[in-house]
């Protein structure tokens, strides 16, 4: 779920992280725009509104045209919290520790990176070994195979109502089952999404569980793993999506492909997605630079120089 609120070549982009429809492409990818995901900007005011367990996991940030819209956005959404942000921090690319990942690690349940998106993320590995000297490590980390799971695990909380009750507006709670039926007919006043997203939480792992606890566990040290790696100075780039932009309604059957940015909201690591301009069939690619926690102006430095380098947004061609 999105919500966007739009000024000229820009505007906000809200993930309902701890209520996504899984089958949701990041628009980011769709549209070949610089985004900005953190945990900083306050949630006030929106709806539906996450428990307090959820909180951190729900992100919001500036999407724009240009790279360099993104800080001086984020300096007026941020509001009081800018300050934890180092925003006014002089980054000095030189100084850069660049470690990369090509993939998740070939987990089952989601696409294999498109061969594009693996040659722009080595291009972009090259650019900075030219341009700056930075020697980027490639690194293979075990744990984000499980990203999925991972993901999963940390939506389920003890307080917040069900997606099913949030389809009727906290009045109740939809029958999912009999709403999938009326689906199929033409009958129901809900989306495919939103019944499948209902059924998957209905029949997700149970909060508390040996299972859960074990993925908790696995999200835990993720993050601790991620932190000691990136420290004060260090960058991860990783691809935003596996594929290009998919054709409308594709995502229904490759569900799980929100993992690769998913991740990043459960984990409250700032990421900042990097076009990388288009495919052979003309469709936005990119990959994400992740910082580690209140290390965003390092992620912002990353997409500026990518775009400097690449070129950035491409407008869409005009079809006659």
């Amino acid at each position: 779920m999105l919500y966007l609120k739009f000024s000229p070549g820009g505007g906000v982009r809200r993930e309902i992280v701890e209520k996504l429809r899984i089958s949701d492409l990041p628009i980011e990818i769709a549209t070949g725009v610089s985004v900005y995901k953190a945990g900083i900007v306050s949630n006030r005011g929106q709806h539906p509104c996450p428990s307090e367990e959820q909180e951190s996991f729900l992100g919001v940030g500036p999407m724009c045209r240009f790279a360099a819209d993104l800080l001086p956005t984020l300096r007026i959404i941020a509001g009081t919290n800018v300050d934890r942000l180092q925003l006014d921090a002089k980054v000095d690319i030189h100084k850069i520790q660049l470690f990369y990942m090509e993939d998740d690690g070939g987990s089952a349940v989601v696409s294999a990176v498109h061969p594009e998106i693996r040659v722009a993320l080595r291009k972009a590995v090259f650019y900075f070994d030219k341009a700056y000297g930075i020697k980027a490590q490639k690194v293979q980390i075990k744990k984000m195979k499980n990203s999925a799971a991972i993901w999963f695990a940390k939506m389920k909380t003890r307080d917040g109502p069900a997606f099913s009750e949030h389809l009727l507006d906290c009045k109740g709670s939809v029958n999912v089952y009999w709403e999938l039926l009326k689906w199929l007919i033409g009958m129901s006043n809900h989306t495919f999404i939103g019944i499948t997203t209902a059924l998957i939480e209905k029949w997700g792992i149970e909060h508390g569980s040996e299972h859960h606890r074990y993925l908790i566990g696995q999200c835990s040290q993720l993050y601790e793993e991620l932190q000691e790696m990136l420290g004060n100075d260090g960058v991860l780039l990783y691809p935003t999506h596996p594929i290009p932009a998919p054709y409308h309604n594709e995502p229904l059957v490759k569900p799980f492909n929100f993992s690769y940015t998913g991740i990043f909201n459960v984990l409250g690591l700032p990421a900042t997605h990097c076009p990388l301009g288009l495919s052979s069939q003309g469709l936005p690619i990119g990959i994400q630079a992740v910082a580690s926690l209140n290390h965003d102006h390092l992620t912002l430095a990353v997409a500026l120089e990518l775009e400097k380098a690449f070129g950035g947004w491409v407008p869409p061609s005009i079809i006659v």
